[in-house]
């Protein structure tokens, strides 16, 4: 027959089943933020499609206005990084970066890709 624990002794499932909760909360937080940064880009990128289709084309003003918006989030995206291409009379956007998940002995590269097109015409 066992005895109970002793007071105070705290059982190893139970610190390790912590450790678990504590690391994916700690991964969980860090990888909502780039999310929330990738929903913003995705947005913009919309609105420069839309901006771009409503200019006639400016090419250089969607790149330009997606770049602004990644470097209000310590995102450096060149020029050339982001494709702008008017086909068929609908504008598409498209770029992609990584982002690293920091974790206690282990980098997670987290890859995000945004691509949207507007079906407004180019005048």
């Amino acid at each position: 027959m066992r005895g109970a624990p002793a007071a105070g002794r705290i059982r190893f499932g139970l610190l390790l089943g912590l450790a678990i909760v504590v690391a994916g909360i700690y991964a969980g937080s860090q990888a909502a933020f780039h999310y929330w940064v990738y929903w913003n880009l995705q947005e913009q990128a919309e609105r420069a499609a839309l901006e771009v289709a409503a200019r006639g084309g400016q090419e250089d003003l969607g790149r330009q206005m997606v770049q602004a918006k990644a470097r209000e989030y310590g995102l450096e995206l060149r020029g050339e990084d982001i494709q702008v291409s008017i086909q068929g009379g609908a504008v598409t956007i498209s770029f992609a970066w990584e982002r690293p998940i920091q974790l206690p002995g282990y980098t997670y590269p987290l890859a995000f890709q945004v691509n949207v097109t507007t079906t407004r015409r180019v005048r």
